[in-house]
């Protein structure tokens, strides 16, 4: 892994390979095939070279591209959004964040799928990019959303047991202390003061929760999972920015989880006292999170009316909650 601070060259000066390239790129496209064959060869340190240069940002907020080299190695390249470009707070440092999880959970929890970061320059580098980015190994296969209704029974219960045996491993990386881990819209959606009230109310339960844990709370997440398309094999799994130090039941799984999720885990901690409250205002947060998401990026209408049913439930859920 290279990690690069800003304002360090290379020399690229070589021989090109023949390159096969799909989607050209444009003059509004932040990377051409040229740079990525710089930042390949200073990666690799001229040992290798770039085959093949995809663009993968089609319908995607981030920017994204494919890089197979010649010996048929893919990685996987991320931009940081451009400077214009109005993102909200914890979107900033976002290519910080995933770096810093993936080393995170490499160095701790090495059982897990995730990619491998090959580089990652965190200012933008004027000899490779002037933006910053994130180059890391490339998990193929498909969302386990887009084939989860053509698996078997038991395919499908072997990828949730797979998936709760890596939400533990996360789980026991620990912190000193709880918060984000690595580094509006203007409708009121809900009312404030019986949002407050709620989270008020159920906040004693948080008290119970004593070591600050990594969660990646979308880490089962069905877009996120990759699997084989043909055998339903789990092949990794993608995207940390939504990583926080804290609770592990703030992962979305414990929403619902299947009988194969907590066989994997190891247990079913929801059993435990004090844990329904602790849930309840996980799942709030979550939505809550999701509608202010969707509306402040303008996301597709089925999107946002999904995130706001959610909240409609989970504020009712919080509401019933009287012990």
């Amino acid at each position: 892994m290279i990690v690069m601070p800003g304002g360090q060259g290379a020399n690229t000066s070589y021989n090109k390979p023949d390159i096969s390239q799909t989607n050209p790129t444009d003059a509004e496209s932040a990377v051409t095939i040229t740079d990525a064959e710089r930042i390949i060869k200073a990666a690799y340190h001229g040992e290798r070279r770039v085959a093949r240069f995809e663009d993968l940002s089609a319908n995607l907020f981030s920017t994204q591209y494919l890089i197979t080299l010649d010996n048929r190695t893919r990685l996987l390249l991320r931009l940081a959004p451009p400077s214009d470009v109005r993102v909200l707070q914890h979107e900033r440092d976002v290519l910080a964040g995933d770096f810093e999880i993936l080393e995170l959970i490499r160095q701790n929890a090495p059982e897990v799928p995730v990619p491998e970061v090959v580089m990652y320059s965190k200012d933008g580098n004027g000899a490779l990019l002037d933006v910053p980015f994130l180059l890391t190994t490339y998990i193929p296969g498909v969302p386990l959303d887009i084939v989860r209704q053509d698996l078997p029974d038991e395919v499908l219960a072997m990828v949730d047991y797979n998936l709760g045996q890596h939400a533990r491993r996360v789980s026991r990386i620990h912190n000193s202390h709880f918060g984000p881990a690595g580094a509006g819209g203007n409708g009121k959606i809900i009312p404030y003061e019986v949002l407050r009230w709620h989270v008020g109310r159920l906040a004693y339960a948080l008290d119970d929760v004593k070591v600050p844990q990594l969660v990646c709370y979308d880490l089962c997440d069905r877009q996120r999972v990759m699997v084989d398309e043909r055998t339903g094999k789990l092949n990794g799994l993608t995207d940390f920015e939504k990583a926080v130090w804290g609770d592990p039941l703030m992962e979305t799984s414990f929403r619902d989880p299947s009988l194969a999720f907590l066989n994997g885990y190891g247990g079913d901690p929801l059993g435990a006292q004090g844990t329904r409250p602790r849930v309840l205002l996980y799942t709030l947060y979550y939505y809550l999170r999701a509608v202010v998401e969707v509306y402040y990026h303008g996301l597709n209408h089925e999107l946002e009316c999904k995130a706001r049913k959610g909240l409609v439930r989970s504020l009712k859920s919080i509401s019933d909650y009287h012990e």
